[in-house]
């Protein structure tokens, strides 16, 4: 064989532990293969695939760890504009169930941010 095996950023490790959790390694370390399969409700509740949000979504780590990404430098302030804002857009969605449960989720994110700004905390 010409090509080294090392020079193929493509090829992955794979071994299988004492516990029989299986593993893979590449050039950026060693990761745990999952191989599960996702159910349809499991799909439902990833960001990528969400119609609405929910009202609590700290039973939701896949949000929670979006958010702390999104917002963890941002004061109480901006946290509570944006959320206005969210709110604001999905008002003009429309009138529909889902559009006015995703505002008045938004809106009350924002209150809940409690903010010196007395009109940001009336939303």
């Amino acid at each position: 064989m010409s090509d080294d095996e090392g020079d193929d950023p493509l090829k992955h490790d794979v071994f299988i532990d004492d516990d029989g959790v299986m593993w893979g390694q590449d050039e950026l370390g060693k990761y745990k293969i999952d191989d599960k399969v996702w159910t349809m409700n499991e799909i439902r509740d990833h960001p990528l695939f969400m119609v609405d949000m929910p009202q609590d979504i700290s039973e939701n780590p896949h949000l929670m760890a979006l958010q702390a990404m999104m917002y963890d430098d941002q004061t109480p302030e901006e946290m509570a504009q944006h959320m206005k804002n969210q709110g604001n857009e999905a008002m003009k969605l429309g009138a529909s169930k889902i559009c006015l449960q995703n505002a008045l989720t938004f809106y009350t994110r924002g209150i809940d941010m409690e903010c010196k700004d007395d009109k940001l905390n009336s939303v």
